[in-house]
């Protein structure tokens, strides 16, 4: 008998793999959403979708009969917005949702986290053992949610995966990742290399990711009825910036000049521009940014892999994917 899944947030960058992977593995998959979409004619796949009221508990009830697993990837990316406010999806909603999907019976819950909530501050590989260190509202807020999700489970006495992968790179981001403005300002030839691209970083193909919570269901849900709660890191490989850098070059064949200001001097720019850019246009640059490429941000991610987890894609299938999908898309004019 087929695994019966709930997928929410299944539109979005990450989540929209995630589905993919579970599709292609024959899993049944039902997707949560506000409003259903239109579905392609030539597309391969024909995902079950169910119109969901987030703001009417009862009616969440009722939509979630029927399935005996939750893939959880709803999240809110604007570095931008206040702890409040980001907690406005990231706690109230969740909980909300949580509630509701336990009052419909489902037990089996996966989480997708992020390796943002150990901040920047971390001098060796980050592990699964290592104390979280956020310092922006938006890592704070990733963290508030995991925090949650483990309290829920444990008090529900529930079986739960929480997965924090690294920093992703591939299709279907709709700009709304770290790679969109990277590859927006070498096709202008103007690429920023903050300290000279040195920051070492661990980074994954978005693909992986979703094959990762493929190898998770079957093992946690599946396979092993006993899993209360556990927490995966996860990483395809290990970069730094400057060869993310040389790889766009590459896969484009045409090189960009590089710019290099002091660090010193970008945090105040950032700052300022944080300050008086409005709401509603798009931030040149960040703080959360300029400390995104210019801190090392390493993954240990042995616990997966001794579960048989491996990851497929390398950096430069990661940037092709991505590429190519910048090139046939409206994403970048």
């Amino acid at each position: 008998m087929k695994l019966k899944i709930l997928l929410l947030g299944g539109s979005g960058f990450i989540g929209s793999h995630i589905g993919n992977s579970l599709l292609d593995h024959n899993f049944a998959v039902t997707y949560a959403v506000r409003k259903i979409p239109e579905i392609p004619s030539w597309s391969k796949q024909k995902p079950r979708y169910i119109e969901v009221d987030f703001t009417k508990p009862e009616g969440m009830v009722n939509a979630f009969r029927g399935h005996d697993a939750m893939v959880y990837c709803i999240s809110d990316v604007d570095i931008r917005k206040s702890l409040q406010d980001l907690n406005k999806t990231h706690i109230t909603l969740a909980k909300t949702i949580y509630d509701s999907a336990l009052q419909a019976g489902i037990k089996k819950y996966l989480l997708l986290s992020s390796v943002e909530i150990y901040g920047f501050d971390n001098p060796n590989y980050i592990s699964e053992d290592t104390t979280p260190n956020p310092s922006y509202d938006f890592q704070k807020s990733l963290l508030q949610k995991e925090t949650l999700f483990e309290t829920w489970i444990r008090k529900n006495n529930l079986s739960g995966v929480i997965l924090q992968p690294s920093s992703t790179i591939g299709s279907n981001e709709k700009g709304s990742s770290f790679f969109y403005p990277l590859f927006r300002e070498h096709k202008k030839g103007s690429y920023p290399l903050l300290g000279r691209g040195k920051a070492k970083v661990s980074l994954i193909d978005t693909r992986d990711i979703g094959n990762a919570v493929v190898h998770l269901v079957r093992r946690n849900f599946v396979e092993n009825h006993e899993t209360k709660l556990e927490t995966y890191l996860l990483k395809g490989y290990d970069t730094n910036w400057g060869q993310v850098y040389e790889t766009i070059s590459s896969v484009r064949r045409v090189e960009s000049k590089t710019w290099n200001f002091p660090l010193f001097a970008m945090k105040l720019i950032a700052r300022l521009l944080e300050i008086f850019t409005p709401k509603s246009r798009e931030l040149i640059i960040s703080r959360f940014g300029i400390d995104l490429v210019t801190k090392n941000v390493l993954i240990d991610d042995q616990k997966l892999r001794q579960t048989g987890y491996l990851p497929r894609y390398n950096l430069r299938e990661s940037i092709e994917s991505a590429i190519d999908d910048f090139e046939n898309s409206k994403v970048i004019n």
